[in-house]
């Protein structure tokens, strides 16, 4: 994916950030090759003692329209049985597993033929993950008479490339609206101060 955009001006906008969770993967087991449910996952896990550093993965199998079965943890952390324990559960119930609480929830896409069908969710370090990312994005500068900037990033998912560039842009954007409000703050301040100065000083010179 490539996308070209200018430098932002201060502006508003009425537009929420794309809900990603790049930490996380989302497979199931393809014919030749495990199939990357990116933006599409009928389920969605949420790692209630969530940390930064953790890499862990387990696997969800929905049974039927409220009931899930969570099994396949994997955690450096846990012991061999931990691993091989299966939980039931319910769609949106907090759940006790061995690698902490976890809520799955379901999404708009799931639907009957993912039953029986075992998910695989992974979740890996978010630092290794952004460093993996930033080596993937590549900027240029097209045109060094215009205020252009050419981002790009290849990945086996095209729409998990847009999103990336997509935050990236909007992340910048709201650091340059911060930014010219921080400076418009303290331009105020700095001019609120030279007129209590001034003022002084006239109240001075009348006396």
């Amino acid at each position: 994916r490539q996308r070209d955009f200018r430098p932002p001006v201060a502006q508003t906008h009425d537009r929420s950030r794309p809900k990603t969770q790049p930490d996380r993967n989302y497979t199931v087991d393809g014919r030749f090759q495990d199939r990357d449910l990116y933006g599409q996952s009928p389920v969605e896990v949420v790692f209630v003692n969530d940390n930064d550093n953790l890499t862990l993965s387990l696997e969800v199998t929905p049974l039927d329209d409220q009931n899930i079965r969570i099994s396949k943890f994997n955690d450096p952390f846990i012991s061999k049985q931990e691993s091989e324990d299966r939980v039931s559960a319910r769609f949106g119930d907090t759940v006790a597993s061995p690698i902490g609480q976890i809520i799955v929830r379901k999404t708009l896409y799931m639907e009957p033929s993912y039953r029986e069908i075992p998910i695989r969710v992974s979740k890996g370090d978010l630092k290794t993950i952004a460093n993996m990312y930033r080596g993937a994005v590549k900027c240029e500068v097209t045109n060094q008479q215009a205020s252009v900037v050419t981002l790009s990033m290849n990945n086996a998912i095209p729409k998990r490339a847009e999103d990336v560039l997509n935050t990236l842009i909007e992340v910048y954007e709201q650091d340059a609206i911060n930014d010219k409000r921080r400076v418009s703050i303290s331009t105020a301040e700095f001019i609120k101060s030279r007129l209590e100065v001034i003022g002084r000083e006239l109240g001075e010179v009348d006396r």
